[in-house]
């Protein structure tokens, strides 16, 4: 009603959040590796058919990645700086990610756990000083609440719509009609033809290193909880 019916009206917001999440991926990067990689992984991020294809429609998904990503970077300011407003961008951010997709909650959950774990094994180096486990526990349970207000909301409206039962009936049909062996099969193929197969190896192999060498700093944590969120919507 401000702007009127236009086509910009709705590519200008992609356009807007494509910048923030491409933004929040350089910002992350930087902090939690190098400049380079944060170059490498921004050109990955363009170059993506995923990207390519959500950024020219109006579609709510590129909204929630720059909401994460910023959301990211808010939790390791906080960590490393012990500062409120690093705080503030976390949890707003994880609260507007939250109003707007639904693959936020697993990450949540993965960031949730590996940092309730970290902090109770005595933190991580790179953590401020003032980073005791009582206060990232804190600040983790501050967290959960953020996280799980809109979900409790989503959920429920979901639960109590008259179409739950069309969807149930219909990842009931596909269960039935789709072996298991397929659906894999399938699945795989969409994740190499979004992403690219070279970029999708480099990930796996990022995770075998991470996994063999028994990584738990602060990088390797929140992309590690990323990447594990992801894959549990994806399925």
């Amino acid at each position: 009603e401000v702007v009127g019916e236009h086509p910009w009206t709705a590519r200008g917001i992609q356009v807007l959040f494509s910048l923030l999440a491409l933004a929040g991926l350089w910002g992350l990067t930087r902090r939690l590796r190098d400049d380079e990689t944060a170059g490498l992984a921004c050109v990955a991020f363009l170059v993506t058919p995923l990207h390519l294809a959500f950024s020219n429609l109006p579609d709510h998904q590129l909204i929630g990645i720059a909401y994460v990503l910023w959301s990211c970077i808010g939790l390791v300011d906080w960590l490393r700086t012990a500062k409120r407003r690093s705080m503030t961008l976390w949890l707003v951010g994880a609260l507007l990610a939250g109003l707007t997709d639904w693959p936020w909650y697993p990450i949540a959950l993965c960031l949730f756990l590996g940092l309730a774990w970290r902090a109770w094994r005595g933190g991580d180096e790179a953590w401020h000083p003032k980073m005791t486990r009582l206060r990232v526990l804190g600040g983790l349970a501050l967290f959960a609440l953020v996280v799980l207000v809109p979900f409790v909301g989503h959920f429920s409206a979901a639960l109590s719509s008259p179409r739950w039962d069309d969807l149930m009936l219909a990842y009931s049909d596909r269960g039935a009609t789709s072996p298991l062996g397929h659906f894999l099969s399938n699945t795989a193929w969409r994740l190499y033809a979004m992403h690219t197969p070279p970029l999708v190896l480099v990930t796996w192999w990022w995770v075998y290193r991470v996994l063999r060498d028994r990584r738990a700093d602060l990088g390797s944590l929140v992309v590690m909880s990323v990447f594990v969120g992801q894959t549990i919507w994806l399925f």
